[in-house]
């Protein structure tokens, strides 16, 4: 199985390696079909680690060149291979809630902006920060999400207060004291 992705080349290079070697393995137990599955598939799995982002088991499937039963075989076969595909799914949860976080609350970060003088032509370099205010959409959905029985609106829940954006204000702004607090 060889992997076409428009990742990088040295990223690429080590997934086929890694697929090469495995194909290369002798099958040691003589009688019956060899098996599919081979320990340096954790090394892909490694090697993909964020491409891996959302993949479900019908596509490692794909990617593997086998059914997705069988990928479900090797997750409770293989531990290593199991909590390696867990890890990469994990990695990338973290990055999405910290961005959701972020985008919650609003943040600032440094920019560089790049301007060309019109009479002299000449690049100029100015520093900013650029600040992103709290999106009320982030911050409801982050409620929702944490704390289900106040702030879920689906049937049978609880329908947000009429001042929730008040509370939502004031639930962001105790997030940020907390986060400023832990900082120092």
């Amino acid at each position: 199985m060889l992997v076409k992705r428009r990742e990088g080349t040295a990223h690429l290079k080590k997934v086929n390696e890694a697929a090469k070697e495995a194909a290369t393995v002798i099958h040691e137990n003589k009688a019956g079909r060899p098996p599919k599955y081979h320990p340096h598939f954790i090394t892909m799995v490694e090697v993909l680690g964020t491409s891996l982002i959302g993949t479900t088991n019908v596509q490692l499937a794909g990617m593997f060149g086998v059914d997705s039963d069988t990928i479900a075989k090797w997750l409770q076969a293989h531990p290593k291979f199991s909590n390696t595909i867990i890890r990469a799914r994990e990695m990338v949860d973290r990055e999405i809630e910290e961005a959701l976080f972020l985008r919650a609350k609003g943040y600032t970060h440094p920019e560089e902006k790049v301007f060309c003088a019109p009479r002299t032509g000449e690049i100029v370099v100015h520093h900013t920060t650029m600040r992103y205010p709290p999106d009320t959409k982030a911050g409801m959905f982050w409620l929702m999400n944490r704390n289900r029985d106040k702030w879920n609106t689906k049937d049978g829940g609880a329908t947000p207060p009429s001042d929730a954006a008040d509370q939502l204000r004031a639930a962001l702004a105790e997030v940020e004291k907390q986060t400023q607090g832990g900082k120092k």
